[in-house]
């Protein structure tokens, strides 16, 4: 899930590295990969020049609705 340029909200937000978002969601970094591919996990952005590799980029904010929405309570 790609954050599009009209949702996104960096107004006081802080941007997490791949490999950051990894550890505070408790998965490996190839995980994480493989879910943005398959259109799974948090909703990131992609830096850079359109087509070519950009950095990948989750907001904190983002993650943590991911992370709320995911975890089930009992």
């Amino acid at each position: 899930m790609k954050i599009s340029n009209e949702s996104m909200q960096w107004d006081g937000d802080i941007g997490l590295r791949q490999s950051e978002v990894a550890q505070i969601i408790g998965v490996s970094l190839s995980t994480l990969e493989a879910w943005r591919r398959e259109g799974r996990g948090p909703e990131y952005i992609k830096a850079g020049p359109a087509g070519g590799r950009g950095r990948v980029i989750y907001l904190k904010s983002t993650v943590a609705k991911w992370l709320a929405n995911t975890i089930k309570t009992a």
